[in-house]
């Protein structure tokens, strides 16, 4: 049995020189692992510079094209006001070149329309003589059936 004793007391010896080692190692991996957790912030943390680097850059890149655009935009303002000036000028244009068509086209209606009137006039009196002569000529005619009947009758 005390050899058993002697053989467990050397493995315990040896255990304990192995749990010895292990602390040791655990030691160096935790210091290992305190070194990269220190750098792991320094890097995040130089991350964190560079982004608010960055989002300074946008924001100003940002700001650049917001003043680009309002720029586009006061020129589009200025083509558009100068098209339409030029579209109210062509406009303006084609209501005098229509009020001088009308005019024109006034004049000749007028004309055309004068021209009718005297020709009616004219067929009128015309039509208003040949009632006169027609008149005359029924009435020549009445006298000479009626002095055709007297005579055939015996009246003259």
């Amino acid at each position: 049995m005390e050899a058993r004793i002697a053989h467990l007391e050397s493995d315990v010896t040896h255990l304990r020189g192995d749990v010895a080692d292990i602390k040791i190692d655990v030691r160096s991996l935790r210091d290992k692992m305190d070194g990269l957790g220190t750098q792991l912030n320094a890097k995040i943390e130089g991350l964190d510079t560079k982004i608010g680097g960055l989002d300074k850059k946008i924001d100003q890149k940002i700001e650049g094209l917001d003043a680009k655009i309002g720029g586009l935009d006061t020129k589009f303002d200025q083509k558009i006001e100068e098209l339409d000036s030029k579209i109210n000028k062509r406009i303006d244009g084609l209501d005098a070149k229509f009020d001088s068509l009308g005019a024109r086209l006034d004049t000749k209606i007028d004309n055309v329309v004068a021209r009718f009137d005297a020709k009616f006039d004219d067929v009128n009196q015309s039509i208003r003589s040949a009632n006169a002569r027609h008149m005359t000529f029924y009435v020549a005619l009445t006298a000479a059936l009626f002095g055709t009947m007297a005579r055939g009758f015996g009246w003259i």
